[in-house]
């Protein structure tokens, strides 16, 4: 039950944050701010999955990550979190298809840590080349990342 409000906590203060950043612009017309309204309910189940994922709650995180996606059909956090949820149980099949939607997303290129998972994926089920080209063209990445990207070219050797 806490872990339950602790999620939906987490999930309502990103909605927060999103929504006071989102709405800067006093012009914006009906139906975009309706539209703005939908995208930032997408981002708060997009949010839960991870967070239901982190939890290693992967039905409830599908789930989630489904209902962003039905509102915000090519959603890149929800598609990536799908990838991840898919992984965790196991179908790669389905992993590879979500990596692949989230990837060719808007954004999903630029997205360091969607790349850095994908390549893991791409490394782990022995595609070599096709891994380390994403670890080889990732845009601007934080230290952090790319030490975790040194990492991954350590492992992701032809």
């Amino acid at each position: 039950m806490m872990r339950g409000l602790a999620i939906a906590f987490t999930a309502l203060m990103l909605c927060a944050l999103s929504s006071a950043c989102a709405n800067q612009n006093p012009l914006i017309s009906e139906s975009s701010g309706a539209q703005n309204r939908v995208r930032q309910q997408a981002d708060v189940h997009a949010a839960l999955a991870l967070a239901y994922l982190n939890q290693r709650q992967t039905e409830a995180a599908r789930a989630e990550a489904r209902r962003a996606l039905a509102l915000a059909p090519g959603h890149r956090d929800a598609l990536h979190t799908l990838a991840l949820t898919a992984l965790a149980q196991g179908d790669a099949g389905a992993a590879r298809r979500h990596f692949e939607q989230a990837f060719n997303a808007e954004g999903g290129a630029d997205d360091v840590t969607l790349r850095l998972n994908y390549a893991r994926f791409l490394c782990e089920h022995h595609e070599v080349p096709a891994g380390r080209a994403l670890l080889e063209y990732a845009p601007r990445p934080s230290p952090e990342h790319a030490q975790r990207i040194q990492s991954l070219l350590d492992v992701c050797k032809a």
